[in-house]
């Protein structure tokens, strides 16, 4: 989980509402909202580089799946390219 990094992302229309009405996210002032994590799968061809949204849910509720699947897996974590919005 990446609670340090910044990246940009675009979202479309479809995925804007989803932080507006299931997050309460206020897109004009973010900073009042509570944090939020992005799971994105991630390709790469020989031009670009892809952040698809996999799910988005709060930071809290990643976290406490990030804890209760740690003994199940390896270092590796579900979450290794979020980052809060």
């Amino acid at each position: 989980m990446d609670l340090h990094g910044n990246i940009e992302l675009m979202l479309f229309e479809n995925r804007i509402k989803e932080l507006e009405e299931d997050f309460g996210i206020d897109l004009k002032n973010p900073s009042d909202s509570e944090p939020i994590a992005f799971k994105v799968k991630i390709s790469k061809d020989e031009n670009f580089t892809r952040m698809n949204i996999l799910k988005i849910e709060s930071l809290k509720d990643a976290k406490k799946r990030e804890n209760k699947n740690k003994t199940k897996r390896d270092s590796r974590t579900s979450y290794d390219n979020c980052n809060t919005f």
